[in-house]
């Protein structure tokens, strides 16, 4: 369905800032930033940036442990109420693909931090949820390569099947989730689901066509 752009020139804007639990990291100074025009929400098409970075915390130890991973949103809504709604579930459509390029588990995310940040009013509203500290002992994570995720990205948007795509890779990701003692029947489901959902293609394109070397390849929504 086409969404109809809309002036969100009056509207504040915030930012929203989700965590969750993964077997992935970036690092130290190799975040994913991104810039997403016309990225179609609930509110309509809106122009948002996000970075996806891995939280490195100081536990004592040197180097710092690494913590889940962080999904911040920079973007215009009516309210914060909304900015929470709509900006906090933009993490939930990168962290398939990150699942899928990586080849390793990133859980659900949690709005923990949102916050008005706009120049030209006194009244910023606030939110914040107390998170415990992770104390577990921390486990051995699969590193995110960047670019080689950026053009994934880009890959599975440019597909003219990109709705089926998206729907195997969240079958991939929640089965993923799964693959720990006593889960493994709902993983298998999931696989089955996104191989059943991958037969469904019109198009499988060879490998040279999904990167940037495919000359003058649209992805109207992705400005990285």
């Amino acid at each position: 369905m086409n969404q109809t752009s809309q002036d969100t020139s009056s509207w504040p804007t915030f930012v929203v800032v989700a965590r969750a639990p993964t077997a992935v990291r970036f690092g130290i100074n190799n975040p994913l930033d991104m810039h997403l025009r016309d990225y179609p929400t609930s509110l309509g098409p809106l122009e948002i940036d996000l970075r996806v970075r891995t939280p490195y915390v100081d536990e004592g130890y040197d180097p710092h442990v690494p913590r889940g991973v962080e999904f911040a949103v920079r973007g215009k809504a009516p309210s914060l109420e909304e900015a929470m709604s709509v900006l906090g579930n933009v993490g939930a459509f990168i962290a398939p693909v990150i699942a899928l390029g990586a080849n390793a588990a990133v859980g659900d995310g949690v709005v923990w931090l949102a916050y008005d940040i706009s120049p030209d009013v006194n009244r910023h509203p606030y939110y914040q949820l107390y998170m415990e500290p992770d104390r577990s002992l921390p486990s051995s994570k699969r590193r995110v390569d960047v670019e080689a995720t950026v053009h994934l990205l880009r890959a599975i948007i440019g597909h003219p099947d990109s709705n089926l795509l998206n729907a195997a890779v969240d079958h991939y990701q929640v089965a993923l989730n799964h693959l720990k003692p006593g889960q493994e029947i709902l993983a298998l489901a999931h696989l089955y689901m996104a191989a059943d959902t991958l037969c469904s293609l019109r198009e499988i394109r060879p490998f040279d066509t999904i990167t940037d070397g495919h000359a003058g390849a649209p992805f109207p929504m992705l400005m990285s």
